[in-house]
């Protein structure tokens, strides 16, 4: 080998040695970009992960719940309060069958509804339920899938909220998606004043608010029921939906002690009492002295339970 043939030697020695150094720093280079964009990858797949896993498993009993109350319509059915009785089993205080009057605005809202729904709906249900049509219109008009209009109303009224929903001349209007009737229950007092103070009396919503009728509260009001139907997104029934009835429980009756006659008596001595001594008011009570048993028991002046209020 001469002289020139060890320098080319040296050369390419030299140039593959650079070569191989300029590889390696561009696979440096490859392998960090590689790493920055998995980085990237990670950081974002973790990123997502996290609502993700706030909105199943944090969350998620919220969420379920929410989605159920869209999904589903829950109507309940008040159940009917356990009756009362005097010691002969004298009826003092009954539940007796009502009805509730309610509306769907989100079905008003349809656009296959005629252009003037809104009103024929106001105007007639609110004639029908002698109620104020400034009052309709605000439930008629509410951003929700269910409002009640009134609730104790008798056989009378359901028949004719019932003859509007069902009349020929309003068909095109598809009232039964619009306005329903549903089961309620109303309290009665057939004896009116008779034993009112003891008995005491219910609100609006059937819950005892005095004397023994909120003093039981637990036993007499009984276990609602409910309707479940599959509903849409604005309300409306699924082609294929499916209802769930659950029947409402009747409350315990109790049989009292009190006699109906001698409770009778007892308030009519104390009303003239009241009178002959210009007194504000009198108290009363008969008692069985062996037993203990209270056969009659009053304070004057009373009211009528049926009409709590007035």
């Amino acid at each position: 080998m001469n002289e020139n043939d060890e320098t080319k030697t040296i050369k390419n020695e030299n140039g593959s040695e650079s070569a191989i150094k300029e590889d390696a720093a561009a696979n440096g280079k490859m392998i960090k970009c590689l790493l920055a964009f998995f980085a990237v990858i990670v950081v974002a797949f973790i990123l997502c992960l996290i609502p993700l896993v706030n909105i199943q498993l944090v969350k998620g009993d919220y969420y379920k719940q929410k989605a159920e109350s869209q999904q589903l319509s829950d109507i309940k059915v008040p159940a009917k309060r356990g009756t009362i009785y005097d010691t002969n089993m004298n009826i003092l205080a009954q539940s007796s069958t009502s009805w509730r009057v309610y509306i769907d605005p989100s079905a008003i809202k349809k656009d296959d509804m005629p252009k003037d729904a809104l009103n024929v709906v106001v105007s007639n249900l609110a004639s029908i339920l002698e109620m104020d049509e400034e009052a309709v219109m605000k439930k008629a008009t509410a951003n929700s899938g269910y409002e009640i209009l009134k609730i104790k109303v008798d056989s009378i009224v359901k028949r004719k909220v019932e003859n509007f929903i069902y009349s020929d001349e309003f068909k095109d209007y598809k009232l039964v998606t619009v306005v329903g009737v549903s089961q309620d229950a109303k309290r009665y007092y057939p004896n009116t004043t008779l034993a009112s103070t003891v008995l005491g009396f219910t609100g609006t919503d059937d819950q005892g608010l005095g004397g023994l009728e909120s003093f039981y509260e637990n036993y007499l009001r009984g276990v609602s029921g409910r309707v479940i139907t599959a509903v849409n997104g604005k309300r409306g029934e699924m082609p294929n939906s499916y209802e769930t009835v659950i029947d409402a429980q009747q409350g315990y009756s109790f049989v009292l002690t009190l006699d109906q006659t001698l409770q009778y008596y007892l308030e009519k001595n104390l009303e003239e009492a009241m009178i002959e001594n210009k007194a504000k008011g009198a108290y009363g009570i008969i008692m069985k002295v062996q037993t203990g048993e209270i056969l009659a028991m009053s304070s004057k002046p009373d009211y009528d339970p049926n009409e709590p209020w007035t």
